[in-house]
């Protein structure tokens, strides 16, 4: 998916970590019925990178330019705004366990009034939201509205600020891109900047991405923290190697390895959480182990794996078992394909099975 509407820079192009390429052909490999390269055309790939013990061992793209073509993440950009709450939670500047008004008091007046950071950070504000497209009603399609050009609802601060659906603390999860907005609100009070100004600081010029990022925003010029950043496939799997290295890039610790652990393991009532009514809806029964921690999908309470999602098809795992990130990103003809999805994450289950040489099921909310 390529990046839509206004936009701004988060961080320039810069000589980054260099990749030490070595090319590896696994097009062939056996994805259920099919292969991977066959696997990869039916899903609508733009680009499906894999890192094994952290060098480059394979680089698709469905056309060349797609090499360096920042492409939008979607819902992957809220791992990104999770990293830098553990980041801001490191330096001493964010509370998880205070409420969002203390940081970001307009949301004293609406919905969002009871709810913590932690809330945010796992999207346990309550049980009667759906993500749901096409429905003129879903708090999702105002977002879309208000980021449309020219714009056709109010500006995405305005709609959290009187939001009138109360939320719920330490609620059931409920997959809602609008805590992760609240969530950015509240990071950029903590953070005192921007959030393309924080992102850029803590996260893409610590990685050493290749090419300029860019963040959507809306008419007010605000970012949109849950779906709008956009960078290429290679500075992504820089990102997914990162989680792999426990928050490392080289000598330098960028996001906390307590933090990483934190999201891998979540607390007692996690997985609870994920599987009450709102979650068991969206199919988290599908993954009876499962959990939403600090904005990433947990495929299995306690284990070292981690992955990002986003609508239209783009997918981070981060494998640290098989020392294996993959890095998907796509253009599906819709938002959301049960079929595609199923397919895409079958790709990475078959990577990392192959290079890590174990069987890993890695079962999952479609989002």
């Amino acid at each position: 998916m390529e990046p839509y509407g206004r936009r701004a820079v988060v961080a320039p192009g810069t000589p980054g970590r260099a990749w030490v390429d070595q090319p590896l052909d696994l097009r062939d490999l056996p994805v259920g019925t099919t292969s991977l390269g066959s696997a990869l055309v039916e899903t609508h790939t733009d680009a499906f990178l894999v890192v094994h013990e952290g060098q480059l061992i394979m680089q698709w793209y469905a056309a060349p330019d797609r090499a360096a073509l920042p492409q939008a993440l979607m819902s992957l950009t809220k791992s990104f705004v999770g990293a830098l709450a553990g980041i801001l939670m490191h330096q001493g500047r964010l509370d998880p366990d205070a409420l969002a008004t203390a940081y970001v008091p307009e949301l004293e007046r609406g919905g969002y009034a009871p709810a913590t950071v932690r809330d945010l950070l796992d999207m346990r504000t309550g049980d009667d939201y759906r993500e749901t497209y096409g429905d003129p009603q879903a708090e999702v399609e105002l977002l879309g509205r208000a980021l449309s050009d020219p714009p056709s609802a109010p500006d995405l601060r305005t709609q959290m600020a009187t939001m009138a659906r109360p939320a719920r603390h330490a609620g059931p999860f409920s997959y809602r891109s609008f805590d992760t907005l609240a969530l950015g609100w509240v990071l950029e009070r903590a953070g005192g900047a921007s959030m393309p100004q924080l992102l850029a600081q803590h996260l893409l010029h610590p990685l050493g991405i290749e090419q300029p990022g860019s963040l959507g925003v809306d008419q007010s010029g605000w970012g949109n923290h849950a779906g709008g950043l956009a960078l290429t496939a290679r500075d992504l799997a820089r990102f997914a190697q990162m989680l792999l290295d426990g928050g490392s890039v080289g000598s330098r610790d960028v996001i906390p390895a307590a933090f990483i652990r934190d999201t891998r393991h979540g607390d007692a009532t996690s997985q609870a959480a994920f599987q009450a009514s709102a979650g068991a809806a969206q199919g988290a029964t599908s993954a009876p182990r499962g959990i939403y921690r600090n904005q990433f999908w947990v495929p299995e309470q306690g284990a070292r794996r981690l992955l990002g999602l986003g609508i239209y098809g783009q997918l981070l795992l981060a494998d640290a078992d098989a020392a294996v990130a993959v890095v998907k990103l796509s253009s599906w003809p819709g938002p959301q394909d049960p079929e595609r999805f199923s397919l895409g994450m079958a790709c990475a289950q078959a990577v990392a099975e192959h290079l890590g040489g174990s069987p890993r099921p890695i079962r999952s909310t479609m989002i």
